[in-house]
């Protein structure tokens, strides 16, 4: 009987051990647990604002527009984005400024941005 008993156990592990699953396919709301959504419809209210918020009004609001860029509001911000200044100094291309000043936006927050322009300022 014995025998019979770690005969199962040993096939039972040999059998749960070649399982396999697509974590990612399984699971798709985990890999936002990063909070990076580039997959859905970039927003300005649903993510550009939090960005901007997050990043840049501290400077570059109505009140404190340094470098006569408010990115506050919607307008303010498409304003930007659209002349290329946005874009260029959080990317830092030449001509711009590096913004924020003090470390580079982080990856997923660019690409949001990006979107957000490709996909022509949706509000």
């Amino acid at each position: 009987m014995k025998k019979i008993v770690a005969i199962f156990l040993l096939f039972s592990a040999v059998l749960s051990g070649c399982y396999y699953d697509n974590y990612k396919e399984l699971y798709p709301s985990a890999s936002l647990a990063n909070g990076c959504d580039t997959v859905s419809a970039v927003t300005y209210n649903k993510q550009v604002a939090s960005v901007m918020n997050g990043y840049c009004v501290g400077c570059h609001s109505s009140s404190i527009s340094n470098g006569n860029v408010a990115l506050d509001s919607y307008s303010g911000t498409m304003s930007a984005a659209a002349s290329g200044q946005l874009m260029g100094s959080l990317l830092a291309q030449s001509g711009n400024p590096q913004m924020p000043p003090n470390a580079p936006l982080d990856a997923c927050s660019i690409r949001e941005v990006q979107l957000w322009i490709q996909n022509n300022y949706a509000q």
